[in-house]
């Protein structure tokens, strides 16, 4: 299941769930763990002998309301969740409800199921089918024009979308999204820089040597995210918000820590948060039509702000299974859980690579194992192989520099690596991704059935 899972990678949550009744030969039938109480608490009136399981997400349309909305409109299309029986919409098809319209000139973003398209000013319809048409196998959904010249949309009804990372990678354990592997990377902190150590996150300490140890759960990745200045809420199990990312993949950090991506809910444009929860941010950073960026830190201006964002997430899920009903107490205020006991059962969930990680125990071990290989080669790696982007060094020290901010680690007090050492470019991320392939080539060493050969 381990190797499946790395092959095909579903999300869970949208389509509902279904009943799988229990016969009485189960051992779960009649459980104490499944009784119906009568108000008394004490007088057992019956039993729960089924088990709840999540449908597969099936493929929609699912226009983003972060999408730029005269773009959207000039589509014939609105900010929605299209439904097969709504008007205009088929079983496999949403067609337009008007001719496209000249306004598609002025381009914009055109956010179908969390992928962003960027229709560049000036396009036309056809290049605006060509563009998402060419997200086709990320969305599920390909374009066309009918006689009339309205946009018709064209989903694969009843499939589900195969959202794994195309490349041989481990992605069980780093994720198959950017914004994924990110918030798996393990943070730490020297002064005011921030550290990229090459680690999984990991639990808590439990051998003494400062470093975690097993699995990480919800709560850890919350604390890890916390050092780089990202909060995380309750909120985002379900969908992995976009994290703000530098040219080669890995997280873009100044001296503010990491930032999450939010589009205006009109334009479309990008502005920079820490806080998922977006009325909870005291600053942002808007990222300008020529690339440069602004800082907003004015009370006045973020209160008029906020109230304009969304944020963006991926489409990925840190948790697709989890116990059901834990997100019952969930408010729409905090973000947050406010059941105690709720509180306590999401922040003990394991977070992997794979939001199923908790769907069995079996499955659960085997992610653990991995883990476990994964982070201990990182000390001698760095004692072999000098990672670094731009490396200035003393007798007894080196700095290493990723856009103007100290990052990533130091030496050892007493000096540094050796003359001969192996120079490799991209720091303690480009250390993440040595561990996640030397892992990953160790797993096909031990696997001779040919499963899992393509995760």
């Amino acid at each position: 299941q381990f190797f499946d899972h790395g092959l095909d990678f579903v999300h869970k949550g949208a389509d509902g769930a279904i009943l799988v009744p229990l016969l009485p030969s189960d051992a779960l039938y009649n459980h104490p763990d499944n009784a119906i109480y009568a108000p008394d608490g004490v007088t057992v009136v019956g039993y729960n002998n089924f088990i709840i399981a999540s449908r597969t997400d099936t493929v929609h349309v699912d226009i983003s309301k972060a999408s730029t909305d005269t773009l959207v409109s000039a589509l014939g299309l609105a900010e929605d969740r299209y439904t097969a029986g709504e008007p205009g919409v088929a079983n496999g098809t949403v067609t337009g409800n008007s001719a496209i319209g000249p306004d598609i000139a002025e381009g914009g973003v055109f956010i179908l199921n969390s992928t962003v398209i960027t229709i560049a000013r000036g396009a036309t319809a056809a290049d605006v089918v060509a563009a998402i048409n060419a997200e086709a196998v990320t969305t599920g959904v390909s374009a066309a024009f009918n006689g009339s010249n309205h946009l018709v949309l064209t989903y694969a009804q009843g499939e589900s979308r195969n959202t794994v990372s195309p490349f041989i990678d481990l992605s069980q354990s780093y994720g198959s999204s950017a914004s994924h592997t990110a918030f798996v990377r393990d943070y730490d902190k020297a002064g005011s820089s921030f550290v990229i150590t090459g680690r999984l996150v990991s639990g808590i300490d439990t051998n003494g040597d400062g470093l975690g140890d097993g699995m990480a759960t919800w709560k850890d990745i919350k604390d890890n995210a916390a050092i780089v200045g990202v909060t995380l809420h309750d909120k985002d199990v379900t969908n992995i918000p976009q994290v703000r990312l530098a040219a080669d993949g890995s997280p873009f950090l100044d001296t503010s820590g990491m930032w999450l991506v939010a589009r205006h809910q009109v334009t479309g444009q990008v502005y920079y948060v820490q806080d998922s929860l977006i009325g909870a941010n005291t600053v942002a950073v808007r990222l300008n039509a020529d690339g440069t960026t602004t800082l907003i830190s004015d009370a006045a201006a973020i209160a008029a702000l906020t109230p304009t964002l969304l944020l963006q997430a991926v489409g990925h899920a840190f948790l697709d299974d989890m116990a059901h009903g834990v997100l019952g107490s969930l408010s729409p205020v905090t973000g947050d859980l406010t059941n105690p006991d709720a509180i306590a059962l999401l922040n003990a969930h394991y977070i992997a690579g794979d939001g199923r990680v908790n769907e069995n125990i079996g499955l659960t071990a085997i992610h653990d194992v991995f883990h476990a290989e994964g982070n201990p080669p990182t000390k001698q790696l760095r004692s072999e192989v000098e990672f670094s982007r731009n490396v200035t060094r003393g007798d007894s020290s080196e700095k290493i520099e990723v856009q103007g901010q100290p990052d990533h680690w130091l030496p050892q007090a007493g000096g540094g690596r050796g003359a001969g050492s192996v120079v490799v470019p991209g720091g303690g991320h480009q250390l993440g991704h040595v561990l996640q392939v030397a892992l990953q080539v160790r797993r096909h060493g031990r696997v001779h059935d040919g499963a899992g050969e393509g995760a």
